[in-house]
Parts: C-alpha cells; structure tokens; sequence
C-alpha cells in the first residue's frame, strides 16, 4: 500500500521542478581478436552507440552496436562466413529520485528487433563460435528479439 502512494508524491514533486533537458551522446569503437591455432583468428570490431535524454527526474534512452566478426585460416571441413550489421535497438525509460537517504530508480527497458533475422550457414556458424562466453565479445549475438524488462 505505501509503495502506491510513494509513486504519486514522487511524480508530483517531480512536475514541479525546473525541466531543462541534458542530452548525452556515446559512442565506443572495441576491436578483439583470438587466435583458435598458429594460423585460425576470430576477430570482431564493435562500436556501441547510445543517445540518452534527461528531464528532470527523467530519462529516454536509445542504444544499438554495430558489429562485424571476421573469421580466417579455420579448418576447411568448417563453413564460416563474416557477420556484420546492427544488434538489436533498446529503448529505455527511467525515473530517478532521492527520497530521504534513500535513491529510488525505476527503469523499463523495451528490446526492439532490428538485427539481423536471417543468416547463411556459414553466418550461423559464426555467429554460434561468437557465441561462447569464452571469447567474451563485446556483441556475442546481433539479435535476441523482442523484449521488455522492468
């Protein structure tokens, strides 16, 4: 029950505050190579790029990567082929408020599905190598799907 009144003294408090906009701007470029054997390498290039918008206690957010996985000297019985284009969008809303000594941040975050949905054989099996938290690359995956999380 106070977590329902908390919500709209929060709100209202906020309304009243001065809202001048702050708008932010990332952009990150992450090169990663592994070599497999003395000649086999994996290789991705990432950059992930973010927009945010803060408004008051309120912020918008917009975040992609652009990513391209090279492959070479793999064993010939293996099909793999280079992958590259944009991951999934994510869209962000989040509510930040000092409340006393406490913080409440609440955020919702949407998955919007703008990666790439269909591969080659070869694609696939790149993108299933790239895969594996033993690399750890920075983009292990240019799609998920849609989704929305709190």
């Amino acid at each position: 029950m106070r977590a329902l009144l908390v919500l709209p003294v929060l709100l209202a408090s906020t309304a009243s505050a001065q809202l001048a906009p702050a708008v932010s701007f990332e952009a990150q470029g992450v090169f990663q190579s592994y070599e497999a054997g003395a000649s086999q390498t994996v290789e991705q290039f990432a950059a992930p790029l973010r927009i945010g918008v803060g408004v008051g206690d309120f912020s918008l957010g917009v975040r992609t990567v652009y990513a391209s996985t090279m492959t070479s000297g793999l064993s010939e019985g293996d099909s793999f082929a280079d992958v590259s284009g944009l991951a999934d969008t994510q869209l962000s809303l989040g509510f930040q408020r000092l409340l006393g000594g406490a913080l409440v941040d609440l955020s919702l975050t949407a998955n919007v599905p703008t990666g790439q949905t269909s591969l080659t054989e070869g694609e696939f099996s790149t993108s299933n190598a790239i895969a594996f938290d033993d690399y750890a690359f920075t983009l292990p995956s240019l799609g998920t799907g849609a989704m929305i999380s709190p």
